[in-house]
């Protein structure tokens, strides 16, 4: 009868641990995220050169959001790059963003093996439009900066421009064989 009572007891405490931690979300589960991406899985080695990682995010998509306001950006950087930079821009063409509305040097921020955070030093008023969410790298050698997820690639998910004189790609395009998302995600500020 004793062990009965103290399988009980100890049922009901992990019930009540399990609700509480429910109950206590971290901040991130609380906003609104724009990402296409899940776990980080690797960062594919990319040579010497200057990269931007971008996430494209449809008008379809963000139309519900218009008049909400862009807060952070967070990222994954494996390998810490030469340079890195966070950049906003509007709407473009499908394959192309338009005018830039943010750019940020973060650099002296970046750790290498986690997730980065930034905070926009003046938030971006979303209109509704499309909106590219980008990092940009510099390499001076081979090394995996952007993390990634395990895929599969999901439309806006894996833009890259690489070196100057090429054009925007999907990173399957660019590399022929890859499927996978950007650990790149972009948080509104609760209304």
């Amino acid at each position: 009868m004793k062990n009965l009572w103290i399988l009980s007891l100890l049922t009901l405490l992990v019930f009540s641990a399990c609700k509480k931690d429910d109950e206590e979300l971290p901040d991130d589960e609380t906003r609104v995220t724009l990402s296409y991406d899940g776990d980080n899985q690797t960062a594919p080695i990319l040579g010497a050169d200057t990269y931007d990682f971008a996430l494209r995010f449809p008008a379809s998509q963000m139309a519900t959001y218009a008049g909400r306001k862009l807060e952070e950006v967070k990222f994954y950087i494996l390998d810490k790059p030469a340079e890195c930079e966070v950049r906003i821009f509007d709407a473009g063409t499908v394959d192309n963003h338009g005018a830039e509305l943010y750019s940020a040097d973060v650099i002296s921020a970046v750790s290498s093996s986690s997730w980065n955070s930034h905070v926009l030093t003046t938030p971006l008023e979303l209109t509704g439009d499309d909106i590219w969410v980008v990092v940009r790298t510099k390499h001076e050698g081979n090394i995996a900066s952007i993390g990634c997820d395990n895929g599969p690639a999901k439309d806006g998910g894996d833009w890259i421009y690489a070196g100057i004189g090429t054009s925007w790609l999907t990173f399957r395009t660019f590399t022929g064989t890859e499927n996978v998302n950007w650990n790149i995600r972009a948080y509104l500020a609760d209304e």
